[in-house]
């Protein structure tokens, strides 16, 4: 699928909105984590002016790539998030939409998410996208008025989001599309390439009927670790159906114990969902607008 289909049809009763656990008691404190004091190298690379925005891409570290879509300064802004790899036009397509539509958006692409991932080398990589990401909240607040600060996940991108947002006080509302929590079991059972590579390394050192037990020893970071932390009002979660990739049970686990947000159920499988961007676009704008 190489773009977003145009004149879609979108059947509302289809889709399924779930509204927040009126009894929610509100979140935990967050963890204190370390804050990260690096000096950021940036280096602008190109910059264009945009009907609605200014488009600037910058690297920093030599290898964090962002997009930012500038619209105003004193504007909320929104980070967006990708899979782990590929189908960046539909991180793209977000934030052009946001940008459209009056908030500064922050497109972050790791070159760290295209390393060839392993059992051996799976928490490297994650601890190293985790404080790349901080690094980029630390570039953002360093140059520009982060006060409403908003961030969108998707797939992989929402898991990175979903542990982001349980970290991190400067992030104050957060969408967590087609993701969910549990990484052993999602490493076990995703249709995802990237994943099986996983699944395959960790059975070259341990068999099937203890790889469970082995990545929970194994994995230090996962979104249910730090769900509790996550307030719920401030959450729009959006689930697929027939998710084969991230499976929906472990989306509606990593949703019941964030204290069940409002969520977004579509007639889809993971990939299938991007047909109805449109709709979550404008439904994301809706939220943003809400909580920022």
């Amino acid at each position: 699928m190489k773009k977003l289909i145009p004149g879609l049809v979108l059947l509302s009763g289809c889709i399924t909105q779930v509204p927040i656990d009126k009894n929610y008691p509100g979140p935990e404190p967050r963890p204190v984590h370390e804050k990260i004091k690096k000096e950021i190298h940036q280096q602008t690379l190109t910059t264009k002016e945009k009907k609605h925005f200014t488009l600037s891409k910058i690297k920093l570290q030599e290898r964090i790539d962002l997009e930012y879509y500038k619209t105003n300064e004193n504007n909320p802004t929104i980070i967006v998030l990708p899979q782990l790899k590929g189908l960046d036009f539909l991180a793209r397509y977000f934030a052009t939409h946001f940008a459209k539509n009056d908030y500064n958006a922050l497109f972050i692409r790791l070159n760290e998410q295209s390393k060839r991932l392993t059992v051996d080398n799976i928490n490297d990589t994650v601890n190293n996208i985790i404080e790349d990401h901080i690094i980029a909240l630390d570039w953002l607040e360093q140059n520009y008025n982060i006060e409403q600060l908003g961030v969108m996940g998707i797939s992989s991108g929402g898991l990175t989001a979903s542990i982001l947002s349980g970290l991190e006080e400067r992030i104050d509302a957060a969408i967590l599309g087609v993701t969910g929590g549990d990484l052993p079991y999602i490493i076990m059972h995703s249709k995802v390439g990237t994943v099986q590579r996983i699944k395959k390394t960790a059975l070259a050192k341990v068999n099937e009927e203890n790889l469970y037990s082995y990545l929970q020893d194994l994995i230090e970071h996962d979104p249910l670790k730090y769900a509790k932390n996550i307030d719920a009002r401030n959450v729009l979660m959006i689930l697929a159906n027939n998710d084969k990739c991230v499976p929906i049970k472990k989306g509606e686990e990593l949703r019941k114990e964030i204290g069940y947000p409002r969520t977004i159920y579509l007639p889809t499988g993971h990939y299938t969902s991007a047909i109805y961007c449109p709709y979550l676009a404008r439904e994301a704008v809706k939220f943003f607008n809400e909580k920022l």
